[in-house]
């Protein structure tokens, strides 16, 4: 089960890392929901694998 959820968290952080902007194709006027959409992408990221990870350890 532990390594299913390391598996699933790892698989979402790459999915949501292809979907975050890139410094090489962004400009240097970044528009504020773009910025915005990049930090919720983040922050997402972080809260998955905080959750998977506790899951783990507490298994």
């Amino acid at each position: 089960m532990a390594l299913f959820l390391l598996k699933k968290a790892e698989c979402q952080a790459q999915s949501f890392w292809w979907e975050l902007p890139h410094s090489d194709t962004f400009s240097a006027q970044k528009s504020h929901s773009e910025e915005e959409r990049r930090r919720n992408l983040i922050h997402q990221i972080r809260l998955d694998l905080t959750l998977y990870y506790s899951i783990i350890i507490l298994s």
